[in-house]
């Protein structure tokens, strides 16, 4: 199984900022125990580390924007000078997305 750490970053749609997915899926795979990258090689992550993955990410992403309302989903922030609205679970899901496209890209998949 590659583990190379080659950069490949991405920019985010819901909100207009770069990832590095390579460097955190690589990252990401170095805590998989053998079973759980057993278990990646047919197409499946491990749940727990997902859902880490994802309070992390929504904890990084909170920062990024003010909320407009009591719902703390939404957020609002400048952009390049620009006033935009974003959800923050749309980020979150877009990223998370992101991550375990590039873990199935440097996993060794028999399927």
């Amino acid at each position: 199984m590659s583990t190379s750490t080659k950069s490949r970053k991405i920019t985010l749609r819901t909100y207009p900022v770069e990832m590095d997915v390579a460097g955190l899926a690589a990252g990401m795979l170095t805590l998989f125990t053998d079973e759980e990258r057993t278990v990646l090689r047919f197409g499946m992550l491990p749940a727990a580390k997902m859902r880490i993955t994802e309070k992390l990410l929504t904890e990084k992403f909170q920062n990024l924007g003010q909320p407009l309302t009591d719902d703390a989903d939404l957020l609002t922030s400048y952009v390049n000078g620009e006033l935009i609205d974003w959800r923050l679970s749309d980020l979150v899901r877009e990223a998370v997305k992101a991550v375990t496209l590039e873990l199935y890209s440097i996993g060794d998949l028999v399927v």
